[in-house]
């Protein structure tokens, strides 16, 4: 959901992991997501966000990329995920692919760097 910056305005902001985009990242991030959180449906991409509130008939007023690098062990307590689940989150951090260890930063304790967004849109009308 987007959250209510200016009731005045009308202008609402959305701020959350976005997915990198490409295939490989794309797929290894919704992996790791739903290892995490049995509940995550989607991380989309800028691109997607920005098609799905265009059509919507909002208007993009600003856009803002980021990058947040996250303590794997906070990441997983804060979402109270399983000792097996952390355990298979582990090994695929442990085995992922030389692209997506750069990309997401991989470190050693298995803590990486995600890609976030803010996106500000005005409501149609």
């Amino acid at each position: 959901t987007l959250d209510r910056s200016s009731a005045a305005s009308d202008v609402y902001k959305r701020q959350d992991v976005v997915s990198p985009g490409e295939p490989l990242l794309d797929t290894w991030l919704q992996t790791i997501e739903v290892l995490r959180d049995t509940s995550h449906v989607r991380d989309y991409s800028v691109a997607e966000w920005t098609r799905m509130l265009t059509e919507a008939g909002f208007t993009l007023q600003g856009l803002s990329p980021r990058r947040l690098p996250l303590e794997f062990q906070t990441w997983v307590t804060r979402m109270r995920t399983p000792d097996t689940l952390v355990a298979a989150l582990r090994h695929m951090f442990g085995i992922a692919p030389d692209v997506v260890r750069a990309h997401f930063d991989v470190q050693e304790d298995s803590s990486f760097t995600s890609d976030t967004a803010t996106i500000v849109v005005k409501k149609p009308g």
